[in-house]
């Protein structure tokens, strides 16, 4: 502190003994770090009273989520289908969604368990293929694919129900006896 006063009230070499400093005396620094505080303070909240700010609510609202209800329901398309895995679970790119979660997004169909395609029984591995078969053709043959009641599942997919030209997919591979209901509980054998 000693250092930068003494820099600031240091003499011209003009050849008089008056003592010139530098800038003006008012802007010396104060003596102490609290003292700045406590100016730096008042200006503060002389600031804040000058634009009547204390005391107003904040514009930010904090609603609970269980308060946050959808007003509307609405259409996810299916732009294409990517990849069919087996007969619950596929890959698709989803129409007006942000590339980061619209491509090659893997869906689960809600509701019904097909067989394992990687199954190393022979009879249900002819199953797995018979139910990939069919959401394959089905979704081929397709003029619309929308998604309804969509939630995540443990391993990051889309859980939804696959409606196609207005037939839900689930229900279509369950009275075709491709596929099981499914709650998220213990799988039936197949």
């Amino acid at each position: 502190m000693r250092l930068i006063r003494r820099i600031l009230n240091r003499r011209h070499n003009t050849g008089s003994d008056k003592r010139r400093p530098i800038i003006p005396t008012f802007f010396k620094m104060p003596k102490s770090f609290f003292t700045l505080f406590i100016i730096v303070f008042v200006f503060y909240l002389l600031y804040l009273v000058l634009n009547k700010n204390i005391g107003k609510p904040s514009k930010i609202e904090i609603v609970p989520q269980a308060a946050k209800k959808p007003t509307q329901q609405y259409k996810v398309i299916i732009q294409r289908v990517v990849r069919v895995y087996d007969g619950d679970t596929l890959t698709v790119d989803i129409k007006d969604w942000p590339p980061v979660i619209g491509t090659a997004m893997p869906i689960r169909i809600n509701g019904v368990d097909t067989p394992e395609i990687d199954s190393k029984d022979p009879g249900i591995k002819k199953l797995a293929e018979n139910a990939k078969r069919f959401v394959t053709q089905t979704l081929a043959s397709s003029s619309v694919i929308e998604l309804k009641n969509i939630k995540r599942d443990k391993y990051f997919r889309l859980d939804a129900d696959v409606i196609v030209d207005g037939y839900n997919l689930g229900q279509l591979l369950i009275n075709n006896k491709l596929a099981k209901p499914y709650d998220g509980g213990k799988k039936e054998a197949w």
